[in-house]
């Protein structure tokens, strides 16, 4: 009885913080052999400054091109999926996918150049917008970035969306937004609470507090190189820290 109040209010918490997580369907998992892999997220972090009123927010973008974010990314995936899928590295189109009105899958379909390798889906990861969930201002929080807001504490979040679509249909086979382990909360606490459930549910949206020195920068241009170094660290230990849940709940990986 303890297990499962103990699961249920898991649950609770998940649901309040989830966006979307969405399983392949038993028999398309069976004929997936070979997966192309990209990512769409690490060419740009913004720094989000939320002030007393919403005329005092400020927003700055950084230049992360050279950080090898997407690079990272690809690597983890397949060290993630590779002894049971072929994975391919492939390449999009980043401009093509930020210019396009489509659907955010469709955009994300038509962005990826031709692999010399035939695959069965491709596995995206791609920034996504969501509201303030750490400050709860009106404030729009996307992609990789770094929030600041007075009376909390400086934070890197990860907003982004994996996304898996059949090579050939283009349909949407599954989903799901980056997400991570809580404090005091261990993997096996979420995957009782999702067999209890019968349902598969996302988990807190990533985020990770950062030293509060980081905050004195007005804007992005004026972090130092070491404060960027710094940031780049914890950036990718975030996004690490972040793929089981959304692969997990696609049903990619146990």
């Amino acid at each position: 009885m303890k297990k499962i109040c103990v699961a249920f209010g898991i649950l609770l918490i998940l649901s309040a913080c989830s966006h979307y997580t969405a399983a392949i369907a038993p028999e398309q998992k069976v004929a997936l052999k070979t997966i192309g892999v990209a990512s769409i997220v690490g060419d740009s972090m913004n720094y989000t400054k939320v002030g007393f009123t919403v005329f005092t927010n400020e927003n700055s973008d950084g230049d992360t091109s050279d950080w090898g974010i997407d690079d990272f990314v690809v690597s983890e995936v397949a060290a993630k999926l590779g002894k049971q899928y072929s994975i391919v590295p492939v390449e999009v189109n980043k401009q093509a996918f930020k210019a396009s009105k489509e659907p955010i899958e469709k955009a994300a379909y038509a962005a990826i150049k031709p692999a010399g390798t035939p695959v069965d889906a491709y596995l995206l990861l791609v920034p996504t917008t969501v509201g303030d969930f750490i400050g709860g201002s009106y404030e729009k929080l996307h992609g990789l970035g770094i929030y600041r807001r007075p009376g909390h504490s400086i934070q890197i979040f990860a907003i982004c969306d994996f996304l898996l679509i059949d090579a050939k249909s283009q349909d949407l086979l599954a989903g799901g937004q980056l997400g991570f382990i809580s404090e005091g909360v261990t993997f096996k606490d979420i995957l009782e609470a999702r067999a209890l459930s019968k349902s598969m549910m996302g988990g807190e949206l990533a985020h990770r507090k950062i030293d509060p020195s980081l905050a004195k920068a007005k804007v992005w241009q004026e972090f130092t190189p070491d404060q960027l170094t710094e940031i780049k660290g914890i950036t990718t230990s975030l996004l690490h820290d972040s793929f089981d849940y959304p692969l997990v709940g696609m049903g990619l990986i146990q």
